[in-house]
């Protein structure tokens, strides 16, 4: 409907959230303001182009304390572990003998392990663990199919889904009754 509006009378739309342009013939490097001036690193998400993946290897680019826990968290160049995301829950599993307990993404595009025990930069290998992750898959898939049939033969909307360890639900635009089940 907003694209049917004119110009005059159309709101502008919000701004999507994208990276900084790189700095010419430094890989890796970012612009801040006029001036290249860190280095960051946006992780390469395997999940993406192999999401049945379980190993793999990764370079640990950094160790860091994780704000507000008494944790570790690894940055790595490239990870099959999936961060929280679109409803979906993190993965967990181990990087070398350290148990992943935690993925996030940071704001600088990076994905951020939190582990238990202790990495060090350099290579290492990870494992996921594929009954969850694959729990997560099936479930996700199922929102997906449940969220069409109510759309197609009852016209109702799908407004959020949220995955959990124990239970999955998804919230409708309204209410269902049992006898349009």
């Amino acid at each position: 409907a907003q694209l049917l509006r004119s110009a005059a009378d159309r709101r502008a739309l919000r701004a999507l959230r994208q990276l900084p342009a790189p700095c010419p013939g430094l890989p890796g490097r970012r612009r801040c303001g006029s001036a290249c001036e860190s280095i960051q690193h946006v992780t390469e998400r395997l999940y993406y182009t192999d999401p049945y993946a379980t190993e793999f290897d990764a370079t640990v680019l950094s160790v860091e304390a994780v704000p507000d826990v008494a944790r570790r968290g690894v940055i790595l160049d490239r990870t099959a572990f999936y961060p929280t995301s679109g409803g979906q829950p993190f993965d967990i599993g181990v990087l070398g003998a350290a148990r992943v307990i935690d993925v996030v993404v940071r704001d600088d595009g990076s994905i951020m392990h939190v582990i238990e025990g202790d990495l060090a930069a350099g290579p290492v290998h990870g494992r996921l663990d594929w009954t969850r992750r694959f729990e997560h898959m099936q479930q996700h898939t199922g929102q997906h199919v449940l969220s069409a049939a109510f759309d197609r033969v009852l016209q109702v909307r799908t407004v959020s889904f949220h995955l959990g360890t124990s239970s999955s639900t998804i919230d409708l635009a309204r209410e269902v009754t049992a006898g349009e089940i």
